[in-house]
């Protein structure tokens, strides 16, 4: 079941200490995203026993979990070495952070196995608020050909709090809370997104002026850890194996750089693709695959 959202929506996200721990939010840790759903995930299983009839048995409460599917505009703080709003995701996403002050925000592949919690809130207040906790991103697209670089991703978390269901859950479906948290105050929201073509495409240590778009896929190799004994909720995260796929086009333009590269492609040796998007400092996204 997902929560109704308009143009009222605003969502936060924060890191976890502790798998499944909420963690109440502030205004800075508002996110700046274009959609956001979120559903509570329940399980059923199908009872088997006959009882003298055809009719169906009510089926048992089995293992519940949440979703996640958002999508937000790549834009940057506009401050170089300053993380941006969407930085817990990207956290989430790599594994691991290295932030050089006055510079650039890294974020890099890594084995980390972390979480965050996601409040997803929608105006009036007395609507069905949801807050996730021991959410996951599973993976993300990063569409780069855009008039505006997007990223898509989706997850999966330990729970759904819903606040109208909040007096009847479990203490570990409340993820440590006794109360269902109220918005943060005054939400900030910073950074603009980079205008679309703008940068440069360096593929096999060739520039290329003849690109039209790209599209990263990564996936994270994360899943949530099935139901330990006494719980009805997913483990902790496990990440198993990442995979990064990359799709881009480009128009035959009959130079010495496109001869090149297609003597590569069907005896499969690797390249490294380097996509520079944007041109103002703060705001420039680079890609190194």
């Amino acid at each position: 079941m997902a929560v109704s959202s308009t143009g009222k929506q605003t969502a936060y996200a924060k890191k976890e200490t502790t798998f499944g721990t909420a963690v109440t939010p502030v205004g800075a840790d508002a996110l700046q995203f274009t959609t956001l759903t979120t559903n509570a995930v329940q399980g059923t299983v199908d009872r088997t026993d006959k009882r003298g009839t055809a009719d169906a048995a009510i089926s048992i409460r089995d293992n519940g979990s949440a979703s996640i599917e958002i999508g937000w505009e790549m834009s940057g703080s506009g401050t170089p070495g300053t993380v941006a709003d969407d930085h817990v995701l990207l956290e989430n996403l790599f594994g691991a952070t290295t932030i050089n002050a006055g510079t650039s925000v890294v974020y890099t592949p890594d084995d980390i196995e972390g979480s965050f919690s996601l409040m997803n809130f929608d105006k009036p207040a007395g609507n069905d608020q949801e807050l996730i906790i021991g959410a996951c991103l599973y993976s993300a697209q990063f569409r780069i050909g855009p008039a505006i670089p997007f990223i898509s991703a989706n997850g999966a978390g330990k729970w759904c709090i819903r606040s109208k269901q909040f007096s009847v859950l479990t203490a570990e479906q409340k993820g440590g809370l006794s109360s269902f948290p109220a918005e943060p105050g005054s939400p900030s929201i910073v950074g603009y997104p980079p205008r679309g073509r703008t940068g440069s495409i360096t593929i096999d240590g060739n520039t290329y002026n003849n690109f039209q778009d790209a599209t990263i896929n990564f996936g994270t190799g994360v899943t949530l850890g099935p139901p330990l004994f006494g719980s009805s909720s997913p483990s902790g995260p496990r990440r198993v194996r990442r995979v990064v796929t990359c799709d881009f086009a480009l128009e035959d333009d009959g130079g010495a750089n496109w001869d090149a590269l297609a003597l590569k492609i069907p005896v499969n040796t690797p390249i490294t693709i380097t996509f520079v998007i944007g041109a103002v400092a703060g705001n420039i996204h680079t890609f190194v695959l």
